[in-house]
This record gives C-alpha cells, sequence and structure tokens, in this order.
C-alpha cells in the first residue's frame, strides 16, 4: 500500500511539473484560437446579455428534444397535448411579437395591413 501512495506522489509530481511547463504556453495558445468569442472590454450589460441567451438557448434546446420525443411517440398523441401545444406556442409567438414591437425592432405598416416588416 506504501508503495502505490509514493507511486502517485510520484505521478502527481510528473503532472505538476509539467502543467508548470507547458500550461502557460497552453493557455495562450488557447485563448488565441478563441479570441473571436472573448468581448473586449467586459461590461456587466454583455456579461448578463450572453447569459440570458445561454439560458434561452438551453431551453430551446430542452423544448426541442420535448418535441422530438413527441414527434417519435406521435401515436401517442392526445388531442388534449396537441391544443396545449398549439395554445402554449401561440402565447409565445404574440409575447416574441409584443416584445419586438415595444423594442422597435418590428415595425407595422397601415399599407401591408398586419404584415411583419424588420426595420
Amino acid at each position: 500500500m506504501a508503495s502505490k501512495l509514493v507511486q502517485l506522489q510520484s505521478k502527481a509530481a510528473q503532472a505538476s511539473l509539467f502543467v508548470a511547463k507547458h500550461g502557460g504556453s497552453y493557455y495562450r495558445q488557447l485563448l488565441e484560437q478563441n479570441k473571436q468569442c472573448i468581448q473586449v472590454p467586459p461590461t456587466v450589460e454583455k456579461c448578463d446579455l450572453l447569459s440570458k441567451q445561454l439560458l434561452y438557448t438551453r431551453l430551446a434546446r430542452k423544448e426541442l428534444d420535448s418535441v422530438k420525443q413527441l414527434w417519435k411517440n406521435r401515436h401517442e398523441l392526445r388531442v388534449e397535448d396537441a391544443g396545449i401545444a398549439a395554445w402554449f406556442g401561440l402565447v409565445r409567438l404574440v409575447v416574441e411579437v409584443s416584445h419586438s414591437l415595444a423594442t422597435g425592432s418590428i415595425c407595422l405598416r397601415k399599407d401591408w395591413g398586419a404584415a411583419r416588416v424588420w426595420c
């Protein structure tokens, strides 16, 4: 048991030396490869935006996975489930359009009726 402990300690020491020797260059190389993903200068607003985008991306992936699962089991789908899904989609669309109208990213023009035009 003591010999295994000594072997483990020597391996840990070798790994520590390797990281100390090559860790800085690896870190610099990694930063250079991913510099398009780094926000300069970092701001609180950008951090909040990125965290919200990450949250919504994860939620969308979960929703997509659940839709795929429903599609696989569509023979077991009931009318009530389809109605709930349609209602959820409609509410989501209304929220998105109302938010876009409030922020000015969608304009409604009288001559186009209710057509959406991206400004």
